[in-house]
Formats: structure tokens, C-alpha cells, sequence
């Protein structure tokens, strides 16, 4: 059985074509790869022909002075928001943003914060401060590693990072928090 792509694809091949028509196919390789471009845009290459990118696992990291602290995702969207601003034992919440465009930012964006973009993500904290509900906008960090240095130095810092950037010995707790990575 076709799908509907194929049958445009097959009709596609079958169409006569001539050199007057379009002087670059005038020979059988050219044909060949005219098909091979449509069925790799046509999207009807076999499922196990397609590279599926192994999704990435999001974890919130806190310095090892904090491995005690409990936090849950509504803590998370607290922090984040800027209405939970010290930890439970004391001290104030430190807060760095993961970097743009990486799974760990969208995982902050769509599941901690709701916003769509990270231009939105830009407009809340100014915002926020500007109303004077946080007291300046967050840190963001260039790459999760730096995000795993940053809260090693800092007994209250807390960030979101992909699970396989924390190296063996950095002196972070991960938390694994559900709903984080859906």
C-alpha cells in the first residue's frame, strides 16, 4: 500500500522530462537524485531511516550545602517566579538561568514558567523588576557546565541543567523533579 506521497513521487518520475524542459535532467543520475531529494523532503523515508536525537534529561542541581532542601515543582515555579526568595534553612535563593536554546531553557520555559519564548522569558523579568516583585533579573549561563560552576560556588544556588553535563565529583546535589521534563 502508498501513501499519498509516494504515488506524487512515482508520478513525478514517470512524467517524461527532456532536455528542452529543463537542460539539467537530461540523464538518469540527475533523475536519480531529483527522486531521492523527494522522498527525503517528502518525508516517506522509512521510520527506521529517521534519527530520532535521544531527548534530553533535565534535572535542577542545588550546591551540596543544600542536599537536604526538598523541592518539588511548585517550589521550582516559585523560585523562578520570584516569590520564593530564601531557602527553608536560611540564606537567600540564588537563581541562574540555563542557556538559550538548550533543552534545559525549554524545559524552564514550557514546564516550569508556561511562557512561549524566551523572548516572553526576557519581557517577565524586566517586567518583574521593573514592578519591583524581584529585585534583579536572574543570571543566565553561557553553557550547563557553567551553570554546574556557578552553583558549586554558590552554597545558595539552584539552576536546571541537562542531566549529563554534571562531571563526576562537581559538588552539586541533582534533584529529580516530575513534570520537569514533559
Amino acid at each position: 500500500k502508498r501513501s499519498d506521497n509516494s504515488v506524487l513521487v512515482l508520478l513525478l518520475i514517470r512524467i517524461p522530462l527532456n532536455g528542452r524542459d529543463c537542460p539539467m535532467i537530461k540523464t538518469r543520475w540527475y533523475q536519480v537524485k531529483l527522486f531521492c531529494a523527494i522522498v527525503i523532503l517528502g518525508g516517506i523515508m522509512p521510520a527506521g531511516f529517521i534519527l530520532q536525537a535521544e531527548a534530553a534529561n533535565v534535572v535542577v542541581i542545588v550546591n551540596k550545602a543544600r542536599a537536604a532542601s526538598e523541592i518539588t515543582l511548585k517550589d521550582l515555579k516559585k523560585i523562578y517566579h520570584g516569590n520564593k526568595n530564601s531557602w527553608k534553612e536560611g540564606g537567600a535563593i540564588h537563581f541562574y538561568l540555563p542557556p538559550s536554546g538548550s533543552p534545559s531553557m525549554s524545559a524552564l520555559l514550557k514546564n516550569v514558567l508556561h511562557v512561549a519564548s524566551e523572548d516572553d522569558l526576557n519581557k517577565f523579568y524586566i517586567t518583574a523588576v521593573f514592578q519591583q516583585n524581584i529585585v534583579s533579573v536572574p543570571q543566565g549561563a553561557a553553557s550547563d557546565a557553567e551553570s554546574v560552576q556557578r552553583v558549586s560556588f554558590d552554597p545558595d544556588g539552584i539552576a536546571l541543567v541537562e542531566e549529563s553535563s554534571i562531571p563526576e565529583g562537581a559538588l552539586v546535589v541533582k534533584k529529580t523533579i516530575e513534570g520537569i521534563n514533559n
